[in-house]
């Protein structure tokens, strides 16, 4: 085969990969802009999260820690034991083969690139008064969260309710949602964690406190366990926090208002998870790193790191809930995160 031209490649990287995937034995579930890819029809087999550049128009991937990623094509191939070319050739044959079909992709992604998009926004469903009652009930009876710090994030619109999910969300500096993380607590959930439509994780969530101290979480429930422990420590004040939405996400720390507040904090702390194992561990600690760094660089000064005790589970969510119930993850029974509120 001839050397492949980045045209090509863009054409491979633009086209739907789901039936592709699918073919491989994996699952996926959710839209073409954005969908999950599973082992198994099992919610709980998750292995990797896709989502299609509004502005490329070319698909992308993590892991599920949002620990490693890349392009479609990368995908494949770990998917698969296919070459690059191959998997170019399976992916979009008139990339390879018809001239014409190349050259009105090209033609097509100038014109595109050439008009200015306009800003995209979650659509947020209307909450009912039942989904808060379900929602606080989810949050508190199995989460651990306290009324108090439930009422400090829903006045700052960070904590939303839809029927069976909780809402985490993050705003622009207009006080627009632009990113909107959903937690299903149902068990027939089958897609229980992902992220809306045209949500834009540079616009991270956040819950302002105590602007001397930032501490950035990975997920909404960690921010809210925060949140009840500081309270529970003593502190007059809780923290600010920044939800990242994953070790690897660091487009967020370029966005103007939250560049602001970590630059102006005194004290910057990253918070790290307990990982199933080693290997997983090793990736999310990179990941890490690489946000570390990266806010180091911007405030020029050293960023602190904090893990939970591995004896209280997994994260800051896990560890509030067993200092709360007086006991190590080990004796705790451990919850299920998803509940029975199911209703017609």
């Amino acid at each position: 085969m001839t050397k492949l031209t980045q045209s090509q490649i863009d054409m491979a990287n633009s086209t739907d990969p789901r039936r592709l995937i699918e073919s491989l034995g994996y699952v996926c579930k959710g839209k073409e802009h954005a969908f999950n890819v599973y082992s198994s029809s099992s919610s709980k087999s998750e292995l990797y999260r896709v989502d299609r550049n509004r502005n490329t128009g070319r698909y992308v991937f993590c892991d599920k820690h949002a620990s490693r990623g890349g392009d479609i094509i990368k995908l494949i191939m770990e998917l698969s034991n296919m070459k690059f070319p191959e998997v170019i050739k399976a992916l979009c044959p008139d990339a390879i083969t018809d001239k014409s079909a190349l050259s009105e992709f090209v033609s097509k992604r100038a014109a595109e690139s050439a008009v200015p998009k306009p800003a995209l926004y979650p659509r947020i469903p209307m909450t009912r008064e039942q989904d808060k009652v379900d929602g606080r009930k989810y949050l508190t009876d199995i989460r651990g969260i306290s009324g108090k710090t439930l009422q400090i994030a829903e006045q700052q619109g960070f904590v939303r309710y839809i029927k069976g999910a909780v809402l985490f969300c993050g705003f622009d500096e207009s006080g627009k949602v632009r990113n909107v993380a959903k937690r299903g607590y149902l068990s027939t959930d089958m897609n229980p964690k992902t992220n809306f439509a045209n949500s834009d994780k540079q616009f991270a969530g956040l819950i302002k406190g105590d602007p001397k101290s930032v501490w950035v979480v990975e997920g909404g429930v960690d921010a809210l366990a925060l949140i009840d422990m500081a309270y529970m420590q003593g502190h007059p004040q809780h923290p600010t926090i920044i939800i990242s939405n994953g070790a690897g996400e660091k487009k967020w720390i370029d966005t103007p208002h939250l560049s602001s507040i970590i630059r102006s904090a005194e004290k910057v702390t990253i918070v790290y998870d307990n990982e199933k194992d080693a290997q997983v561990e090793a990736g999310t600690n990179r990941a890490h790193q690489g946000q570390k760094e990266k806010i180091e660089a911007l405030i020029q000064r050293e960023v602190n790191t904090y893990r939970p005790p591995a004896k209280y589970g997994k994260d800051l969510a896990d560890m509030n809930l067993c200092k709360k119930r007086g006991m190590a993850v080990s004796q705790t029974p451990q919850p299920s995160r998803t509940c029975s509120l199911e209703r017609n």
